[in-house]
């Protein structure tokens, strides 16, 4: 008869537990960096489109933006 697995041996449930809460993890960060890095790239868009629509030309504000 076999021992009973360890507790990361990879078989046992708390290291299933540990594997699925960090699949899971990863899952909520890749998707919160996903939109995070999409706001950042639309954010100039929004920017100068505001620009064109209003007749601004000054970039001077963009220095409270950065």
């Amino acid at each position: 008869m076999a021992p009973p697995p360890g507790l990361y041996s990879g078989s046992s449930t708390l290291a299933l537990v540990a594997r699925a809460s960090a699949f899971g993890l990863g899952l909520i960060y890749g998707n919160v960096k996903l939109k995070a890095l999409k706001v950042l790239l639309y954010l100039p868009r929004i920017i100068f489109r505001e620009m064109r629509e209003s007749g601004t030309h000054d970039l001077l504000f963009l220095d409270v933006l950065i």
